[in-house]
């Protein structure tokens, strides 16, 4: 009975110095949407509305201020019902087969806040010529089809990939979605 007290407490005690240990997440909350981030990523401040198609950047920076990672949500009109979602997925990145660097990882079931969607994991370059590697997931609504996108090193470390997929498992519509 003791040595199982024992186990026990030294099992409680170690839970508590590993969440004390991990990553606090930050929320935000649009009208539409919310979704949890690390702290250590920054939200992009699109003030001057330069990311005029873009409803959200996040940031993951570099002690050089270089951006390692980036994660954004893009609202798009398109409505798509969710069981015509995989055909408009793989419409959607069929004219990317024939791009330049352009290399399909996977496509695979994911889900995000209960909704069967689809994760579409891919190599390609990005706009300053470097490959990385690229995450996407599509989520539909009742008004507009939410592209969430991931952009990573090539060779992510698995906390970055665990991290980003995460964030986009914690996106919530605070509407019903179709």
């Amino acid at each position: 009975m003791i040595k199982t007290t024992k186990t026990l407490l030294l099992g409680v005690m170690l839970m508590l110095i590993l969440s004390a240990c991990g990553a606090t997440y930050l929320t935000y909350q649009s009208e539409a949407y919310s979704l949890e981030y690390p702290s250590s990523w920054k939200k992009f401040d699109n003030a001057d509305g330069s990311l005029r198609d873009l409803d959200l950047v996040l940031m993951l920076l570099e002690k050089d201020n270089e951006v390692l990672a980036s994660f954004s949500v893009l609202a798009d009109t398109d409505v798509v019902q969710t069981d015509e979602l995989e055909t408009y997925i793989r419409n959607d990145i069929e004219p990317f087969a024939n791009t330049t660097g352009y290399e399909k990882l996977k496509l695979e079931k994911f889900q995000v806040s209960g909704l069967k969607t689809f994760l579409h994991s891919f190599k390609a370059f990005d706009n300053d010529s470097q490959q990385k590697q690229f995450l996407q997931t599509y989520i539909p609504s009742s008004d507009r089809l939410y592209v969430l996108t991931a952009s990573l090193p090539v060779e992510a470390e698995s906390a970055l990939l665990a991290d980003v997929k995460r964030i986009m498992r914690s996106f919530q519509l605070q509407e019903e979605s179709v």
